[in-house]
């Protein structure tokens, strides 16, 4: 195991050198909790149980730092890693190729949380934002949610030739699904029909999930099917498309 946390904790040191993975993951959440948070507030809503509109916002934004580390991060660092043949000398070595991706997807879970601790503790000292109505269960959701879509982003990583490809093949992902999903602003405020149509993209069920772990609605069933499943398909589909040069 000593060398799986070796191969962590230099993986880890390599990506705080990439400023803009870095500021992307855990900076633009937090701007945009604050940017609304003075634009609209934080007034209890009784519709919400007595929560604010920020408050039900900010596991939305949690969303988007999870897709961020898993469509964005994880497939261009591996892409640069092949085009560099990185990944075949890690291949060649005694290395376990388990190691490489297990550590990739440490590094950026770890990543993804300091975003969100850093989301929350903004929220709460600029916008007396309420923390979640179940804690345990949010960071259960948050950690389910961050491994599916790092199985997905091995799918893009194994089907990008460049990294280049891998960053539009994610980008191109990313943007509509924050749009769409209820990361950006409420599902609510959409048409029925738009939201009937995005109601089963992978970033509505993140949003889905923890938002009704945050304001106290429970569990909701179907988003974990979806992201069980989706995690389940992710793995095996990888399995066949991952290439390592």
């Amino acid at each position: 195991m000593s060398t799986l946390f070796k191969m962590i904790w230099t993986e880890f040191k390599i990506l705080l050198r990439n400023p803009m993975a870095v500021g992307f993951t855990v900076l633009f959440p937090v701007m945009l909790i604050v940017v609304v948070g003075f634009v609209w507030g934080n007034p209890p809503d009784p519709q919400l149980g007595g929560y604010g509109g920020l408050d039900a916002m900010a596991p939305a934004y949690f969303a988007l730092i999870i897709v961020i580390a898993g469509l964005i991060n994880l497939p261009i660092t591996l892409a640069v890693r092949r085009e560099q043949g990185i990944l075949r000398r890690f291949r060649a070595t005694p290395l376990r190729p388990a190691f490489v991706l297990v550590s990739q997807v440490f590094v950026n879970l770890l990543l993804a949380t300091t975003g969100a601790l850093l989301l929350l503790v903004a929220g709460r000292v600029l916008f007396h934002l309420r923390f979640p109505a179940d804690p345990l269960g949010v960071m259960l959701a948050f950690v389910l949610s961050g491994l599916s879509f790092f199985a997905l982003s091995f799918i893009v990583a194994g089907l990008a030739r460049t990294s280049d490809t891998a960053r539009s093949i994610g980008l191109v992902l990313y943007f509509p699904m924050m749009m769409l999903s209820g990361a950006a602003f409420p599902r609510a405020s959409m048409p029925q029909a738009l939201q009937a149509a995005t109601a089963w993209l992978p970033m509505t069920q993140v949003v889905t999930l923890l938002q009704g772990l945050w304001i106290g609605t429970g569990w909701n069933l179907i988003a974990v099917t979806v992201l069980i499943g989706m995690l389940i398909a992710g793995v095996l589909i990888a399995t066949r498309t991952f290439r390592w040069e």
